[in-house]
């Protein structure tokens, strides 16, 4: 099913703003320092790429798009206006602190209106019918991506009253220039009339972006793909499956009853319904979903593994806080945390993705009653635990330090065995007698492990190679062979296409999801 953002925009700073003014339907313009503070959040930080963009019929709004996102095509929603202050517009608090029906309207604005105005009740509602008119025409349209550029009080009854999570509404107060994030899905709003409230907007700017493992995400991205671009909605079947309801409703009007599936379809934001079933979709549909999110685990698993192996050989660090302890025993430690919960939960949510099989494989006939409670536990569950699983990610990477003087210490000390092969063939071809190199060179390296492994000294393999008169090479010889990129193949290239090819891509094709940070206080 497909997933729409929708961006909440607060137009520019204007005069009332600066002045602590209630303005509501006044028609006022940004101000000259508003416009300087939107270009200076422009530069500094970056605004999502829409297909869209939706704004108040307001002067402050329509120039804040314009301003914001002068490529795109304005379409002016009339109901996203702000609130309607009625005698309290152009008022400032000082101005109303001992009037009654302010001090009512304060205790209580969704039931209590400004005299002349409106509740915050009427204006939830008329919000509603804005919000409803913007999804069904990204959904007509297929924009996944919209900028809504409208009023701070509207960006906090949307959130308020329709938004998760659930908090007050002053919790949800927005800058000028700046706002919120949501995510709708059909289902959601039409029914519950809700959203997820995401991430806020914009998002700074970043220098450059840190990738681990990218090879095992862009395989779990490709199969996410795959399996929402196939996913099939149920649709109206009735009790069990037959539609003999409708056969009844329809006066057994056959082409009138095939119609019916294909308008929920589009409706819900599915392609398809499935052709046959029982009175539920199969939960092989379940078995599907559980196994992409298991996939994602997997990948992140191996990330968290390999991080945690490279902080213990002090090569890198997962972030780490000003205030955090890395180990309740001994100070100095720096625990990975954060990769030893990615670990936790990740194997949690593997081992969860047998449920929907196991419910899947033991459905009786049609179906029984006992896929419903695992159902209700298991899904749900993983996708709670994958969310933190990314959130965790997402702040690891963002985050993580690496410490090249520490990588090139070890690589130094292991190179000399890995170029064993390369000194062997110079000296070949000096001369020397393949078969009586390798053994020579095998006991030395044994001898040079033992050094290392056993005395606790360097790593003196090059040292016993220049002095075996066998080999006929200087130690100045020796170290020229110690440059790293003679050992890394066409690892470079390979890299560097793989960039191009497959992640630049995905990062172009999701470019208002580029940015997005999650704090970890622990």
């Amino acid at each position: 099913m497909i997933t729409y953002k929708l961006h909440l925009i607060r137009h520019g700073q204007t005069e009332g703003n600066q002045k602590g003014l209630f303005v509501g339907r006044t028609d006022m313009p940004v101000s000259e320092e508003g416009f300087d503070e939107l270009s200076r959040l422009r530069d500094t930080y970056e605004y999502p790429r829409v297909g869209a963009v939706y704004t108040s019929p307001l002067r402050r709004c329509i120039q804040t798009a314009e301003f914001l996102y002068p490529n795109n095509m304005l379409t002016v929603v009339d109901d996203l206006q702000e609130m309607d202050f009625g005698e309290f517009e152009g008022k400032s608090v000082a101005e109303l602190e001992d009037n009654e029906d302010f001090g009512r309207w304060l205790a209580d604005s969704a039931h209590n209106a400004p005299p002349g105005g409106e509740t915050g009740l009427q204006m939830a509602e008329r919000l509603m019918k804005a919000l409803s008119e913007i999804f069904a025409h990204m959904m007509q349209n297929r924009i996944t991506s919209a900028a809504v550029v409208t009023h701070g009080g509207v960006i906090m009854t949307l959130l308020t009253a329709f938004g998760y999570p659930k908090r007050e509404l002053g919790s949800w107060s927005v800058e000028n220039g700046k706002g919120y994030t949501i995510l709708m899905s059909p289902q959601m709003w039409m029914r519950d009339n809700s959203f997820e409230i995401y991430d806020t907007v914009p998002s700074m700017l970043e220098e450059g972006d840190n990738r681990w493992d990218t090879r095992s995400w862009a395989m779990d991205l490709e199969d996410l793909e795959y399996v929402l671009s196939t996913m099939k909605l149920l649709g109206s079947k009735g009790t069990t499956g037959t539609q003999a309801s409708f056969l009844e409703l329809f006066d057994g009007d056959q082409e009138k009853i095939d119609q019916i599936d294909p308008m929920i379809a589009k409706k819900m934001g599915f392609e398809k319904c499935v052709p046959v079933s029982g009175q539920t979709y199969s939960r092989k549909v379940d078995t599907r979903v559980m196994n992409i999110l298991a996939g994602i685990a997997a990948s992140a698993h191996k990330m968290s593994n390999d991080i945690r192996l490279l902080q213990h050989l002090k090569e890198v660090e997962e972030p780490f806080e000003k205030s955090q302890i890395g180990s309740s025993a001994m100070a100095y430690k720096r625990n990975p945390m954060r990769s030893e919960r990615i670990a936790s939960l990740s194997r949690y949510v593997m081992v969860d993705a047998l449920n929907p099989a196991i419910t899947s494989a033991t459905q009786w006939f049609e179906r029984t009653l006992d896929d419903s409670a695992n159902k209700r536990l298991s899904v749900p569950e993983g996708f709670l635990a994958i969310d933190g699983i990314l959130d965790l990610c997402l702040n690891v990477v963002d985050g993580l330090v690496v410490y090249p003087k520490v990588i090139e210490k070890r690589l130094r000390s292991e190179l000399p065995f890995m170029a064993t092969e390369n000194i062997m063939m110079d000296a070949v071809k000096a001369g020397g007698d393949r078969q009586e190199l390798h053994e020579r060179i095998r006991e030395l390296s044994m001898e040079a492990g033992r050094n290392v492994k056993v005395e606790g000294k360097d790593n003196n393999l090059l040292e016993l190679i220049a002095a075996d008169p066998a080999f006929n090479m200087t130690l100045e010889q020796l170290e020229a062979c110690m440059d790293p990129a003679r050992y890394t193949g066409r690892s470079e290239i390979q890299v560097t296409a793989f960039l191009k090819d497959v992640v630049q891509p995905i990062l172009d094709a999701n470019k208002e999801l580029l940015g997005v940070k999650a704090d970890i206080s622990v």
